[in-house]
């Protein structure tokens, strides 16, 4: 599941579980293998997520907020 669709059900109170495999590299490639071909929008999330990014990097460079200036 995509953050952009994870966080915002989080934030609405709703309980969010990500599955995470954990084992030696040989031991995850099948699985993620099968997982990347079952689910062929990931290619998809991951351009929507680097969308995103740039929008957010060039937000802050167009209103001068990069950095943070306590006050």
């Amino acid at each position: 599941m995509c953050n952009d669709i994870s966080f915002p059900l989080g934030q609405a109170g709703y309980p969010v579980c990500k599955h995470v495999p954990y084992s030696p590299v040989m031991d995850v490639l099948p699985y993620l293998s099968c997982r990347a071909l079952e689910n062929s929008s990931l290619m998809k999330g991951a351009c929507r997520e680097q969308q995103l990014l740039w929008l957010e990097l060039l937000w802050w460079l167009r209103t001068g907020s990069f950095f943070h200036h306590p006050t």
